[in-house]
C-alpha cells in the first residue's frame, strides 16, 4: 500500500471515517475544537502535518489557529502568504500538489525544513462565501488524494468555517464591549477587569501595582471653542501620545470623557514618581490637530499604590482619583495619594452636604461692598458677595465653598439663590423708599453661563425692578471659554437694560477684537494689579493700558481691591473713575449696608 490513503481502503472505511469526523464536531465551541480537528484529520488522511489558519482581512498574511505535527501540536507564528502553497488556495475548491511542492515553492523555507513533498489546501468560508482561512494538509511523501479525501476536507471545512465565523463575531462583540470607539484604547469595562487580574497576580506574587489616572486640563474649553469633532480628534491624539510613553508591561485605558488610566505592575515609591514624570513628558511638545490648529496639552495626574494605600481595586481607583483632584490644586499638577487626602475628602464631603443644606434652608447670607466715584466720593453701586458661616466649620472662605459648589454640581443652585436673594433685597430697599445709586452687581459662574436657563431665570427674578439698577459680573476667562455663546446670552441681558461687567480683567486671555464685540459696559481691573501700585512700574503701565482701552471702547472702569491712599492717588492720576476696596468700604450685611450708605428718597 502506498503512503497515500489507498482508494479501496478509503472506500471500505468511509463510513467509519465520517463517524470519527462527526465525533470531533461534537466539540465545536470548545477551546480544544481546532486541535482535535487537526489531529483527527492527520489520522484519517494519513498525513504528517495539518494546519488550520485564519486569513488577515487587510494584510496578505495567515495566522495559524492549530498546527499538528508528528510530534504533536506546535505553536507557529503569523506568516506571509506570498510564495507559499497556501497563497494558491482559492475560494471555491481544493488546491492539490501530489509531489515536489517544496521545489515548486522555494521561498517557503518551512516546506524544505520539514521535508514536505505533498500539499492539499481547502478554503474556509463564512456564510457569505468570503474566505476566512484555510486547511493545509501536508506529508513528507507523495500523496494520492482521492474523492473521499476531498469530501472529508469539504465537510471539515464547512464546520471549521462556521466556528471561525462565530469566533470572529464574538471577538467583534468583545471588541465593541471592551474598546473605546474614539481612541481605540481599552475602555472602562476592560480596565476594570484588567485591574482585578493585575491585583490578583500582585497578591499572589507579592509585588506592588501602581495606578495612574490623568485628565486633560481645560478640555471643555476645547470642545466649546472648536467643537466636539475637534475634541474627539484631540482625545485620539492624546491617547497615541500616552501610548508611546508607556512601557510594554503597562496597561492604558480611556476611562471616560477626558480621563485616562494606566496600570503599572511592579512599580511603586520613587519609581512611580519617575513614571509620572515620564507620562507628563509626553506633552512637552504641542499636539498638532490639523494643518491649521495645534495646541499645547496640559494634564493633571493622580496616582495610588497597592498594597501601600489599599488592597481593593475599587479603593485603589478611588484613591488615585482623590490624588487627581489634589493635583489640580498644586503647581506640579501631579500628586501621589496619602492618607491625609482621604481625611481631606471626608471633610470636603461633609462641607458640600452642609452647603447644600445651607442653600436649601436659606442659611447663607449676602454682604454688599460699595463702589464709589473716586473724584466725588459718592456711592455709585455695590457688589453682592455670598458668605457662609456654618455651625460646625465656622466662617468658610468664599473661595473654598464656591470651588466646592462648582466641583460637586451645586453652583447653579447657589447662583440661583444669590440672584433671588440679591434682587429681593434690592426690591425691599426700593419699596422702603431708599435710593440705590448705580448698579447692584451679581456674580455669574461658568456653569451658569453655560445654561440658556440663566437668561430666563435672571429676567424672571428681576422683572419688577428697574433694569438700570441691575448688573452681572462674569470673569474674563469664563467669557472666553465659549465666546460666541457668551456673546449671545449676555446680549439678551443687555437688551433688557442689565449692565454687564468683566470681572478680574487682565488675568484672562481675551483679545481686543473679542472685547470690542462683547456686550460689555464695565471693566473691573483685577486686585492683583492694583495691589502693586504705585511702586511697580510694570503694573502701573498695565493699569494705564486697561484704562485707555476702556476709554477708547467707551466702557466704565472699576478698580478692585483698593486698600491704600497711595493706590487711590495713582488710580486717580491714571484716570480711573470708580473704585472698590477696603479703604472705601468693606462688605457689609444688608441692614448695615443700608444704614451706612443708603439714603431715603427726597419727598
Amino acid at each position: 500500500m502506498s503512503s497515500g490513503l489507498a482508494d479501496h481502503a478509503l472506500s471500505k472505511h468511509a463510513g467509519d471515517i465520517f463517524r470519527q469526523l462527526a465525533d470531533s464536531f461534537t466539540h465545536v465551541g470548545e477551546d480544544v475544537f481546532f486541535d482535535l480537528i487537526t489531529q483527527r484529520l492527520s489520522h484519517l488522511l494519513n498525513a504528517d502535518y495539518v494546519l488550520i489558519a485564519r486569513m488577515h482581512p487587510h494584510r496578505h498574511v495567515a495566522t495559524p489557529v492549530s498546527f499538528y505535527t508528528p510530534q504533536g501540536h506546535k505553536k507557529i507564528s503569523e506568516y506571509p502568504l506570498h510564495g507559499t502553497p497556501c497563497e494558491t488556495v482559492g475560494a471555491l475548491d481544493t488546491c492539490y500538489y501530489a509531489d515536489g511542492v517544496a521545489e515548486l515553492f522555494p521561498e517557503d523555507t518551512m516546506l524544505a525544513d520539514l521535508g514536505i513533498q505533498a500539499y492539499m489546501g481547502f478554503p474556509l468560508l463564512n456564510r457569505a462565501g468570503e474566505k476566512l482561512g484555510l486547511i493545509g494538509v501536508m506529508h513528507s511523501q507523495p500523496l494520492d488524494f482521492e474523492d473521499v479525501s476531498r469530501q472529508v476536507l469539504r465537510i471539515s471545512g464547512a464546520q471549521i468555517g462556521v466556528e471561525l465565523e462565530r469566533q470572529a463575531t464574538m471577538a467583534r462583540i468583545r471588541e465593541l464591549a471592551y474598546t473605546d470607539t474614539i481612541t481605540g484604547l481599552p475602555n472602562r469595562a476592560a480596565f476594570t477587569e484588567r485591574l482585578e487580574r493585575e491585583l490578583y497576580e500582585a497578591m499572589r506574587e507579592q509585588w506592588p501595582v501602581s495606578l495612574v489616572v490623568l485628565d486633560i486640563r481645560r478640555f471643555k474649553e476645547i470642545n466649546d471653542t472648536h467643537g466636539h469633532d475637534v475634541g474627539d480628534i484631540l482625545l485620539s491624539l492624546v491617547a497615541r501620545r500616552i501610548q508611546r510613553y508607556c512601557e510594554k508591561h503597562e496597561f492604558l485605558a480611556r476611562f471616560g470623557s477626558d480621563e485616562f488610566a494606566i496600570i503599572m505592575p511592579r512599580v511603586s515609591g520613587a519609581d512611580l514618581a519617575l513614571a509620572i514624570e515620564r507620562i507628563k513628558s509626553a506633552f512637552h511638545d504641542p499636539v498638532k490637530i490639523d494643518s491649521k490648529l495645534e495646541r499645547f496639552v496640559e494634564v493633571n495626574v493622580g496616582a495610588a499604590q497597592y498594597p501601600m494605600d489599599t488592597k481593593a481595586s475599587g479603593s485603589l481607583f478611588q484613591h488615585a482619583s482623590i490624588a487627581l483632584e489634589h493635583a489640580k490644586r498644586v503647581e506640579t499638577k501631579s500628586r501621589i495619594y496619602d492618607a491625609s487626602m482621604g481625611e481631606h475628602l471626608q471633610q470636603q464631603q461633609s462641607k458640600i452636604e452642609r452647603l447644600a443644606q445651607a442653600i436649601r434652608s436659606d442659611k447663607l447670607s449676602l454682604y454688599y461692598q460699595p463702589q464709589f466715584d473716586i473724584r466725588t466720593g459718592e456711592l455709585k453701586g455695590a457688589e453682592a458677595l455670598c458668605r457662609w458661616t456654618d455651625e460646625r466649620w465656622g466662617a468658610v472662605s468664599p473661595v473654598e465653598f464656591i470651588a466646592l459648589a462648582e466641583e460637586r454640581g451645586l453652583i447653579r443652585e447657589l447662583g440661583d439663590w444669590v440672584v433671588r436673594t440679591a434682587t429681593q433685597q434690592l426690591r425691599e430697599w426700593l419699596d422702603a423708599g431708599f435710593e440705590f445709586p448705580g448698579v447692584l452687581a451679581i456674580n455669574v459662574s461658568a456653569q451658569q453661563l453655560d445654561s440658556p436657563y440663566l437668561v430666563d431665570y435672571f429676567i424672571k427674578s428681576t422683572q419688577d425692578i428697574p433694569s438700570h439698577h441691575l448688573g452681572i459680573e462674569v470673569t474674563e476667562s469664563v467669557m472666553m471659554r465659549s465666546p460666541e455663546r457668551a456673546m449671545r446670552l449676555l446680549q439678551k441681558l443687555q437688551d433688557r437694560g442689565i449692565s454687564i461687567a468683566i470681572d478680574d480683567f487682565g488675568t484672562g486671555y481675551s483679545s481686543l477684537s473679542y472685547l470690542s464685540r462683547f456686550p460689555v459696559n464695565t471693566l473691573k481691573i483685577d486686585r492683583s494689579f492694583v495691589s502693586k501700585l504705585p511702586d511697580d512700574a510694570h503694573n502701573t503701565s498695565l493699569v494705564s493700558t486697561i484704562l485707555a482701552m476702556a476709554k477708547n471702547l467707551k466702557l466704565t472702569a472699576v478698580a478692585e481691591g483698593v486698600e491704600t491712599q497711595a493706590q487711590a492717588d495713582m488710580l486717580k492720576e491714571l484716570g480711573c473713575q470708580y473704585v472698590q476696596g477696603f479703604m472705601y468700604g468693606k462688605p457689609l450685611p444688608a441692614d448695615v449696608f443700608r444704614q451706612t450708605w443708603l439714603k431715603r428718597k427726597a419727598s
